[in-house]
C-alpha cells in the first residue's frame, strides 16, 4: 500500500483533484489514524492516513462529516491554506504537500517512522506524532533507496530487491519464482530494468489474497481473476480497509478462543474434581471398617486423640485411628459411618455430574474444532449467529458474564449476506461497518432493526425477490412484525447517516424507496 511505485501513481491521481484545493481541519478519533480534509468550490475530501507500522498507508477516503465528540485536533496552523503542489522524494516514501504560505505537510510513509510533520522554513512545527521529540528540528529527508548489482545469484529474489530495493517485497517475490529463477545474474538484472521502467509507464490496480494489493500486471503473476481498481487509489482504500477487516477478525477470533478455553479449562477442572470424589467410594469402605473397629472395642477409654487398635482387616496388625477423646467408642463409630455414608452418596452424585460434564466437554470440544476452522470474517458472523443459544449455555451468549459481543444477527439468502441490528447499539454498529455501495432496510414510520445486505462494493441493486425478503426481515424485527403487511424504506447506505448528537439507533435518511411486504424471516418465504 505504500510502496514508492504506488505513490508515484497516488500522486498523479491526487494532483488531479487535491491541487488548489483549501486545507480545512485534520481530526484523529483512532490511535494512529489521522484525517484531513480539503475542499474547493463544488468539493470536498477526506485524506486517511494511517501511520500503524502493520498498515502504513494514505488515500483519499470517501467522504464522511469530521467527527465533533472525543477526537484530537491537529495543524490549526493550515486552516484556510492552498495546497500548491504534491510532491514524492526521489526514491523515498515521503510525501510533500506544499501550500501557498510556504508551510510543509510531509508524510513519512516508513515502518515504525511513520508520521505526519507540518514545517515552516525547513524547522518542524508541529507533528502527529512524538511530538516533543521532533519540534523545531530539520525535516528529515530520508535515505534514499540505492539498488546495485550482485556479483553473483544465490537467490533470485534477493538478487532482485538489490538491484532495485523500491520494488514492493510481497509481490516482486511472487513473480522472482515465476520468472527468475535459472537465470543468470545478466538476465536479472535485464528483467528487473524492464520491469521497473513498466512500473513507471503503467499500472494495473488489483488485489489478490496470496499478496494483497499491487499495481504490478497480473498476467506477470499468473492470476487470473484478480479484483481490479479503477485507480491506484481505491485500490490502496481497499486494501487498507480489508487489513483493518482482517485484524478485527483476528482479534474477535482470538477473543473467542480464549473464552471457549477458558470454559474447556472450567469443565476439565470440573471433571477431574469430580474423578477425586469419585475415588470417596474407597474412602467408604475404609470409613465403614473404622467404624466396624471401633464398635468392635467399644470398651476401650481414649485420653489422646488417636488410639492403637487390633485391626483384625490386616491380621491383627496395630492400626493408629484418630478419634474425639470425649465422646465414646461407639459415638466415634458412628461419626466413622456418617463419613462413609457422605462419601458413597458423593460418589453417586458425582457419577451422574461426570456424565453431563463429560457431554458439555465433548459438545465443547467440537465448537472449538468448528471454531478453527474458521478462516473469513463472514463465516465468523454466520458461526456467531449459528451458535448463539450455544454460547449462551457456556455463559457466552449476550446475557452471559464474558459474552461474545456481536451487534448484529446474519442471514444468508439467495447468496447474499443480510445483517440486522439487535438492537440501538447493533444499528449503530451496523451502520458505522456497512460499505457505501450496501442496500439498507428498515419499517417506515416505526423503530425497529436496521438490516443491511452486503454488496461487496457492488454499485447496483440485488434482484426485486432478495429485497422483498430482506424487507420481510426488516418488518419482522420492527414494531409491526404482527401486521399483515408492513411499508419498508430501502436505499444504499451512502444515503444514511447518523445525525450529530442523536441517540443509540437513530439515523437520518436522504433518499429513499418503499416496498410493502409480509413480515416473515427468509425460512418463512
Amino acid at each position: 500500500m505504500n510502496n514508492y511505485y504506488t505513490l508515484i501513481y497516488l500522486i498523479r491521481e491526487w494532483n488531479r483533484k487535491l491541487i488548489n484545493t483549501v486545507f480545512s481541519e485534520a481530526i484523529s478519533a483512532r490511535k494512529n489514524t489521522l484525517e484531513l480534509y480539503f475542499n474547493d468550490t463544488s468539493n470536498a475530501y477526506r485524506i486517511t492516513f494511517s501511520s500503524d507500522p502493520q498498515r502504513t498507508a494514505v488515500f483519499i477516503d470517501r467522504f464522511q462529516a469530521p467527527r465533533r465528540g472525543n477526537v484530537a485536533d491537529f495543524f490549526a496552523a493550515l486552516r484556510g491554506k492552498t495546497l500548491k503542489s504534491i510532491e514524492l522524494a526521489k526514491n523515498d516514501r515521503i510525501i510533500t504537500f506544499n501550500f501557498d504560505d510556504e508551510q510543509k505537510l510531509t508524510f513519512l510513509l516508513f515502518g515504525g517512522k511513520a508520521n505526519a510533520l507540518l514545517s515552516s522554513n525547513g524547522n518542524i512545527t508541529e507533528a502527529f506524532k512524538r511530538e516533543e521529540a521532533l519540534i523545531d528540528k530539520a525535516l528529515p529527508t530520508g535515505s534514499p533507496a540505492v539498488g546495485n548489482i550482485p556479483s553473483e545469484v544465490k537467490d533470485p529474489f534477493r538478487a532482485a530487491v538489490q538491484i532495485n530495493p523500491l520494488l514492493p517485497r510481497g509481490v516482486l517475490k511472487v513473480w522472482a519464482n515465476l520468472h527468475l529463477y535459472g537465470k543468470s545474474i545478466d538476465e536479472i538484472t535485464e528483467k528487473i530494468q524492464i520491469l521497473s521502467q513498466s512500473l513507471l509507464q503503467f499500472a494495473h490496480p488489483h488485489f489478490d489474497g496470496h499478496y494483497g494489493f499491487s499495481i504490478f500486471d497480473p498476467l506477470l503473476l499468473n492470476v487470473s481473476h484478480p479484483k481490479t481498481f479503477d485507480s491506484v487509489n481505491d485500490g490502496v482504500a481497499y486494501a487498507f480497509y480489508n487489513e483493518v477487516r482482517e485484524t478485527d477478525f483476528i482479534s474477535r477470533k482470538a477473543q473467542i478462543r480464549k473464552k471457549l478455553d477458558q470454559v474447556e479449562t472450567k469443565l476439565d477442572s470440573a471433571l477431574t474434581e469430580l474423578d477425586n470424589i469419585g475415588k470417596a467410594v474407597d474412602k467408604s469402605t475404609e470409613y465403614e471398617q473404622i467404624g466396624h473397629l471401633l464398635i468392635a472395642q467399644q470398651y476401650l477409654k481414649a485420653e489422646d486423640d488417636v488410639i492403637e487398635i487390633s485391626d483384625f482387616y490386616a491380621d491383627g496388625a496395630i492400626r493408629k485411628i484418630s478419634i474425639k477423646p470425649d465422646l465414646s467408642m461407639v459415638q466415634n463409630a458412628e461419626r466413622y459411618y456418617e463419613k462413609s455414608r457422605s462419601a458413597k452418596k458423593s460418589y453417586e452424585v458425582a457419577k451422574v455430574r461426570a456424565v453431563s460434564l463429560k457431554e458439555k466437554k465433548d459438545l465443547v470440544s467440537q465448537v472449538i474444532a468448528d471454531f478453527d476452522d474458521i478462516k473469513f470474517i463472514k463465516d465468523l458472523e454466520k458461526w456467531l449467529s449459528k451458535n448463539e443459544q450455544l454460547l449462551a449455555q457456556f455463559g457466552l451468549g449476550s446475557k452471559g458474564e464474558g459474552q461474545v459481543q456481536v451487534g448484529y444477527r446474519t442471514f444468508e439468502v439467495g447468496g447474499y449476506s443480510i445483517r440486522v441490528g439487535k438492537n440501538a447499539q447493533g444499528n449503530d454498529e451496523l451502520l458505522r461497518i456497512s460499505h457505501k455501495e450496501d442496500i439498507w432496510l428498515h419499517a417506515r414510520g416505526v423503530s425497529g432493526s436496521h438490516v443491511v445486505i452486503g454488496m461487496n462494493r457492488n454499485q447496483g441493486f440485488p434482484q426485486k425477490n432478495i429485497i422483498e425478503k430482506a424487507a420481510a426481515i426488516a418488518g419482522i424485527f420492527s414494531k409491526m412484525k404482527g401486521s399483515s403487511l408492513v411499508p419498508v424504506i430501502f436505499t444504499k447506505r451512502k444515503y444514511v447517516r447518523k445525525p450529530k448528537g442523536a441517540p443509540a439507533g437513530a439515523a437520518k435518511v436522504d433518499r429513499e424507496e418503499v416496498i410493502l411486504v409480509e413480515p416473515g424471516l427468509p425460512e418463512d418465504k
